[in-house]
This record gives C-alpha cells, sequence and structure tokens, in this order.
C-alpha cells in the first residue's frame, strides 16, 4: 500500500496504476485520445491554456501519438467509477533535469480534489521514468484555480514567465 495524501490506495507495481475504491489512475492509451481531445477543446480549458485557439481532430491524433510514444512524455488518467475525470502530462524539457506538466479535470468533475490527487500521485512517477529532477508548471497569472492547486500540492513560485505573449507564473516543485 501507498500512502497518497490522506487515502491509501492499492499499487500495482511497474504499471504505475493505482485503485482506491471507485477511482484508478491508469497510464493513458491510443483509446484515450478522443476524452483529451474533447477536454482540451472544453471553452473553460482553452481560455487557460498558454494556446488558446482550438486545433483539429487529426492534428490532435498526430501530437497525441507522438506525446504516447516519443519517451520523453507520460501521460495518465484518472476514472471515478471507470469514467475518465481527468489527465496529467509531462514532458521532459529541454535542459533534460525538468520535466513541465500539463494537468486538466473536466468541468463536471472539479472542485473534489482530483486535480490534487491525480497530481500528487503521479509526480514521484513522471520524476522516475521521465529521470528528472525537478517539476515545473506553467500558469497563466489569471487562472486562480491552477495557482491554488500547485500551491497546495507544495509548488513554490519561481518568477514568471512570457510564452506565446501570455504572462505565466513559473511553479517548480523538487
Amino acid at each position: 500500500m501507498e500512502r497518497v495524501g490522506e487515502v491509501n490506495y492499492h499499487y500495482n507495481g511497474p504499471a504505475r496504476t493505482l485503485e482506491h475504491g471507485t477511482r484508478t489512475i491508469r497510464p493513458a492509451t491510443l483509446a484515450d485520445s478522443r476524452f483529451i481531445y474533447n477536454l482540451a477543446m472544453d471553452p473553460s480549458v482553452r481560455e487557460m491554456s498558454t494556446r488558446s485557439e482550438a486545433f483539429s481532430w487529426e492534428a490532435h491524433q498526430d501530437w497525441y501519438a507522438e506525446k504516447l510514444t516519443n519517451g520523453r512524455n507520460r501521460i495518465w488518467i484518472m476514472e471515478v467509477e471507470d469514467i475518465p475525470v481527468g489527465q496529467v502530462r509531462y514532458g521532459r524539457c529541454e535542459c533534460e533535469e525538468d520535466a513541465e506538466i500539463a494537468i486538466s479535470i473536466s468541468p463536471a468533475h472539479r472542485g473534489k480534489g482530483y486535480g490534487a490527487d491525480l497530481l500528487r500521485t503521479t509526480e514521484p512517477w513522471a520524476m522516475d521514468w521521465l529521470h528528472v529532477r525537478k517539476l515545473v508548471a506553467l500558469v497563466l497569472k489569471d487562472n486562480e484555480a491552477s495557482c491554488r492547486l500547485f500551491l497546495g500540492c507544495g509548488y513554490m513560485i519561481d518568477g514568471t514567465e512570457m510564452r506565446m505573449d501570455k504572462s505565466h507564473w513559473r511553479f517548480v516543485k523538487q
């Protein structure tokens, strides 16, 4: 058993899947492509993304297949009662010592602690698999929910960063 937050989870080893009651955190597969696309296209997700413009299903399929197979990314899905509710992706940065985080929870499932649960559970897995020492999240300055998430999960603000002409807080955890 592995303790995460205040919940005991069953950990199944190398597959990096945790199950607790009706919650499961598992590696993403090609079959999750539609869920991740629909989540990314949600207007509330687009509004808080660095790239706010919509993109095609075809472009997403190519991007997603590459992320699953390039060895520089790890993606996990959280399910509640077998329904996907969120995703987290860690991508190794150019410096090779950091991984950048992208996390989103479906609108109907926000405010229930799933984001913190998903993040805290997968952080050590990502650091292990990607062989990184630091996790970094760039959060738009007006994304209050994500700012609370990262601060609540032990991240520190490490300045600001401009990306695509948008100002972000840079959150870091080592």
